[in-house]
């Protein structure tokens, strides 16, 4: 119809999935970082496990590939290892 251009090149921009790096994984890994420190040990693991299955929910949803993911990690723990927060007391 009249729309089938303007969907073409909406389609050529907009993949269906997102390139490396994957920003969602980045600030994935820098919000666990952040949160982590103020939990306790149990509440600790069920907080990574939960991280842990929303990064891998962007694999099973074809929103990122695997490349995306990784590289995504390495900027999110690149930051935390540039970006020092002070140390929580107590």
């Amino acid at each position: 119809g009249w729309s089938a251009e303007a969907f073409r090149l909406l389609l050529a921009f907009d993949r269906p999935f997102n390139m490396l790096p994957s920003l969602h994984v980045s600030i994935l890994i820098i919000v666990w970082h952040v949160v982590q420190r103020h939990l306790t040990t149990a509440w600790r693991a069920l907080w990574a496990a939960w991280c842990l299955l929303v990064g891998v929910s962007t694999l099973t949803t074809g929103q990122h590939h695997v490349a995306d993911v990784l590289a995504g990690a390495m900027v999110g723990f690149a930051c935390i290892a540039f970006i020092r927060l002070p140390r929580v007391h107590g």
